[in-house]
């Protein structure tokens, strides 16, 4: 394995809230007649690992390339428990309201077992139309009360939603 500037192919996610926008800002090829809503441009994760583009390794996945390299690949990173790429970078084209997330921390993650994980996450906002994001709950909202919320459909009166603008960067 050598080290040099790596490029990765895309994976494509279709997505109901999503739109055509990465062709025109990026010049993307998209899969004709989809709403992409997601472009995965770096991941590692089960059945979905990047696929490097250029060089001479081309053709080999990021998952290989993090095990094959270890420390000249990451630095002072250190890969995931199951040995792969501590990143996920994406882009996503958001033509109307995504899904509401909710990331548990450590101690939910080890209460509801499975496959919870923690996930730290931030955006940068490149283009916007209006647009807003919901970020954490609003205060006094307690677990039950939202839990409520979500029965009736009224989640999105017990969230903060925070306006966006190009150049905003959340945390």
């Amino acid at each position: 394995m050598h080290v040099y500037p790596y490029r990765f192919h895309p994976i494509y996610k279709e997505r109901l809230w999503g739109g055509r926008n990465l062709q025109r800002l990026f010049g993307r090829q998209l899969p004709p007649g989809k709403k992409i809503g997601e472009s995965w441009d770096l991941v590692d994760l089960p059945g979905d690992s990047s696929v490097l583009a250029n060089g001479p390794d081309a053709g080999v996945t990021l998952h290989e390339l993090t095990a094959q390299m270890g420390g000249e690949l990451l630095g002072p990173a250190r890969p995931m428990a199951d040995g792969s790429f501590p990143l996920l970078l994406k882009l996503l084209d958001a033509e109307s309201i995504l899904s509401l997330q909710v990331h548990p921390d450590a101690a939910a993650a080890n209460q509801i077992g499975r496959d919870a994980v923690t996930k730290t996450e931030c955006w940068y906002v490149l283009e916007s139309r209006g647009g807003f994001i919901y970020k954490g709950v609003l205060p006094g909202i307690t677990a039950q009360r939202l839990a409520l919320a979500v029965d009736d459909n009224t989640v999105d009166r017990f969230v903060r939603k925070v306006p966006v603008a190009a150049g905003d960067f959340h945390y």
